[in-house]
C-alpha cells in the first residue's frame, strides 16, 4: 500500500508539473486516445520497471465528449477509487503534445484511502506531456534531471 501510495503521488505530481523533455514525432489526434488504456509498465533513466503492486490495475478510460475516467483497484472491485475529469489536447510552445485535464466528479463509494489521491479530488487541473509510441499511450513525468514514463496498453473492451 505505501508504494501505491508513492506512485499514486508520483502520478499526481506527473499530471500537475508536466515535462520538458517529451520529444514529439507526430501531432497526436484525440481520436487515437478513445477507449480504455491500462498501465502496463514504467520506464525510468530507459530501463522498464515492474509495477509496484502486481495487483495494481489503473485504467485511463478516453470517451468522444473528451471525459476521461480514471480508475484504479487492487483487483479487488470493492476496494477502488474513481474520478471524471474533461481533457483537452494542446501543443506547448516546444511542440509537445499536453493532455490537459479538469476532475469534475469524484465518486462517492471511493475507498477511504483515496482521499490522499491527488487525482481524485474534485476541481484538480493538471497538464502532462501524451504520445503515442508503438501501440502503447505514453505519459511522461521529469524527476529531477530524469524522466519517467507511465506506459498503457490499449484493451480490447472495457475490463473495468
Amino acid at each position: 500500500m505505501k508504494s501505491f501510495k508513492i506512485k499514486s503521488t508520483l502520478f499526481s505530481i506527473f499530471l500537475l508539473l508536466g515535462s520538458r523533455g517529451f520529444a514529439q514525432q507526430n501531432p497526436l489526434a484525440p481520436s487515437e486516445l478513445m477507449g480504455q488504456w491500462r498501465l502496463e509498465k514504467m520506464i525510468y533513466e530507459g530501463h522498464e520497471l515492474e509495477l509496484p503492486n502486481p495487483d495494481l490495475r489503473l485504467t485511463f478510460s478516453f470517451y468522444q465528449n473528451h471525459s476521461l475516467r480514471i480508475y484504479w483497484d487492487r483487483k479487488d472491485p470493492s476496494v477502488f477509487c474513481e474520478s471524471m475529469s474533461n481533457w483537452i489536447l494542446k501543443v506547448d510552445d516546444s511542440g509537445i503534445v499536453q493532455l490537459q485535464v479538469n476532475t469534475f466528479a469524484v465518486n462517492p463509494m471511493n475507498a477511504g484511502d483515496c482521499a490522499g489521491d491527488p487525482d481524485m479530488t474534485l476541481g484538480k487541473k493538471g497538464n502532462v506531456p501524451i504520445s503515442i509510441q508503438n501501440g502503447s499511450l505514453m505519459m511522461q513525468l521529469r524527476l529531477g534531471d530524469q524522466d519517467l514514463t507511465y506506459s498503457f496498453k490499449k484493451q480490447e473492451k472495457e475490463l473495468l
